[in-house]
């Protein structure tokens, strides 16, 4: 349903970020965080010709339940869904994370911890491909703490996130707004 992207290194990473903006569209950028005992996820939605971009966020809760590792998972939940309710028609569109593990883990089809959280952007990236018919989706890698505006920007709403700061419930997608997720397999033991 998607490409992924995982440069060889910082640098062409960094040089493909830069690519990504040159061309204009639609970019979103996610991000998961623990701090201060709350664990939160965030995405921001970037679009040429937007003043500013697009937010949303969700608390998981506190950190002896989940993990950063989830966290990054419901980040790119909420970029499909950002993605999902964008109005305007969107042809190509790249969701951008600091987490290698979780751009990979959505290639495989394999079960681990956490995989019904893969399931759920699955889902989330085919509602975005029934709004945005022949959209080109691309889950790729940029390095953290390197400047890019968009992280930055994914790594400070994850951090409010995890403050508790979440979006409005009919903001979310269904999947975050039923019930409070599972505790973490790895946290319970």
């Amino acid at each position: 349903r998607h490409r992924t992207s995982i440069a060889d290194s910082k640098a062409v990473a960094l040089e493909d970020e830069e690519k990504w903006v040159q061309r204009g569209g639609v970019r979103i950028y996610s991000d998961g965080s623990d701090i201060d005992g709350g664990v939160g996820a965030a995405a921001v939605l970037y679009r040429d010709g937007q003043r500013r971009p697009r937010v949303l966020r969700f608390y998981l809760g506190p950190s002896t339940e989940h993990t950063v590792a989830e966290a990054e998972s419901v980040g790119t939940i909420l970029g499909a869904h950002l993605l999902a309710t964008e109005q305007r028609a969107v042809t190509r569109s790249s969701i951008a994370l600091d987490n290698k593990s979780v751009v990979q883990a959505s290639r495989k089809p394999a079960p681990g911890p956490g995989r019904y959280l893969t399931d759920v952007y699955h889902s989330g990236v085919q509602r975005a491909q029934r709004e945005h018919p022949g959209l080109r989706l691309t889950m790729r890698w940029v390095p953290g703490h390197r400047d890019v505006e968009g992280n930055e920007r994914a790594d400070e709403e994850a951090k409010k996130a995890a403050g508790g700061e979440c979006s409005r419930r009919g903001e979310l997608p269904a999947a975050l707004r039923r019930r409070r997720l599972p505790i973490s397999a790895s946290k319970a033991k």
